[in-house]
């Protein structure tokens, strides 16, 4: 649970890339230095760890919840969502990842994903024949 400013509970820290400056916190409303690569203060930074949601807003924002090219936030068969409802490990479910977005991020990698979820698969096999 967050508390904001004003006293006020949020599970939820609304965060927009767009049109924050570098060494800004990057949450609404927030204009506190930010620090590191997270681009949050401190307190928000703190919050986030403590498990209030982080919801990041605008073009940015898409990019980084739902990115086009492991099926967009509309899409049901979204990556995420079927790594999820699966129960997938994260073995199974980043060679899921990868074949899901084989030459839609890069078309120019469209063989490296595909070997890269033939890694992850490979390193699912190996741990199966170990148990």
């Amino acid at each position: 649970m967050f508390v904001g400013d004003d006293g006020a509970r949020a599970e939820v820290i609304s965060i927009s890339l767009d049109d924050k400056p570098p060494g800004v916190c990057a949450v609404l409303g927030c204009a506190a230095p930010s620090y590191g690569i997270s681009r949050l203060c401190s307190r928000h930074y703190r919050a986030a760890v403590e498990g209030a949601a982080v919801h990041y807003e605008g073009a940015a924002g898409a990019a980084v919840e739902h990115p086009p090219h492991y099926g967009g936030a509309d899409n049901p068969y979204e990556a995420i969502k079927v790594i999820e409802a699966w129960g997938l490990d994260f073995a199974l479910g980043n060679a899921v990842k990868y074949i899901a977005r084989a030459g839609k991020k890069d078309a120019s990698k469209l063989v490296e994903d595909l070997k890269k979820a033939r890694w992850y698969l490979e390193r699912a096999i190996a741990n199966a024949q170990k148990t």
